[in-house]
């Protein structure tokens, strides 16, 4: 039951989420060209089990594009989610285990395909399953015209309807 009411507590702070990204040291990545790419270096940290920090980043995407995001590798086995909120925070997309390598299982991806609007989209990355999580990841993060070099991810809804 705790379990749930955490999860229930998380999802409705998503939105919230999204607008007070630019407050706790969220960074813009908007110099790529319409097909292009980056790697970057995370973290999710827990100082205490009660007190998980989530990773936050946003990145530029024009409409129609393929968005797409994926962590690459781990420090130590860890079971990530990841959360992308659109420059429409209502909004939001959710992995967990969507991992494609056999090293990287509980990895998450999320392929925003086609994006739905030219904007700045919030990824934040935390703990799935063990609130405290200390790992380091590699996220890949790409962005391509091409729709068939994705498989989109469904957004969620509304916090009561998410999907694994």
């Amino acid at each position: 039951m705790r379990d749930s009411l955490s999860k229930v507590a998380r999802c409705a702070g998503f939105a919230a989420a999204a607008l007070v990204c630019s407050t706790i040291g969220a960074t813009a990545h908007d110099s790529l060209t319409d097909t292009g790419g980056t790697w970057d270096r995370g973290a999710v940290s827990a100082f205490s089990a009660a007190t998980p920090q989530a990773w936050v980043r946003k990145y530029f995407s024009p409409a129609n594009q393929c968005l797409h995001l994926q962590v690459r590798q781990l420090s130590t086995a860890a079971d990530l989610e990841m959360l992308v909120v659109s420059p429409n925070p209502q909004t939001v997309y959710r992995n967990d285990d969507g991992g494609s390598t056999a090293s990287c299982s509980l990895c998450p991806r999320v392929d925003v395909s086609p994006t739905p609007l030219a904007g700045y989209y919030t990824v934040i990355i935390l703990p799935h399953s063990s609130p405290g999580t200390n790992t380091e990841f590699v996220l890949e993060m790409t962005r391509d015209s091409n729709q068939a070099n994705c498989i989109s991810t469904s957004p969620v809804a509304r916090a009561s309807s998410q999907k694994k």
